[in-house]
């Protein structure tokens, strides 16, 4: 099984295509993998933050003694989940943001549209080599 990490994207996209894929699994019959599979991507995907909070609260459930978070795979995600902001971002991985990417599509996209003139024949949108 393989899940590729945040880069890229954000923890709630990643979280989400990590139960797709247990959910997927379930649903072709192989019911019998142990959640501390997917436990340790989610681990190894999360951001250092969210990674923290997970094992975190992993030490909590085990001072308490309580059920431990690696057989409640789903409800460490929802937990995860309900918490994010709703425009989660990750910019600690990849420096950008979308509205810095929607900015540079702009004028990428402002930039095609000028039509250049010809310097040979002075024809606006005319092509030099073809002069």
């Amino acid at each position: 099984m393989t899940a590729a990490a945040t880069y890229g994207g954000s923890n709630c996209t990643f979280i989400e295509r990590l139960l797709a894929i247990r959910v997927e699994y379930i649903r072709l019959g192989y019911t019998t993998i142990p959640n501390f599979i997917f436990f340790d991507k989610l681990l190894n995907g999360l951001t250092k933050g969210w990674a923290s909070f997970v094992k975190d609260r992993m030490d909590q459930a085990a001072r308490d003694d309580a059920r431990p978070l690696e057989d409640d795979f789903l409800g460490i995600c929802k937990d995860i989940l309900l918490r994010l902001p709703l425009n989660d971002i990750t910019k600690d991985v990849t420096g950008y943001t979308k509205d810095k990417d929607a900015t540079r599509d702009a004028k990428n996209k402002d930039n095609k549209n000028i039509k250049k003139r010809c310097s040979a024949c002075k024809i606006e949108g005319h092509d030099e080599s073809n002069c």
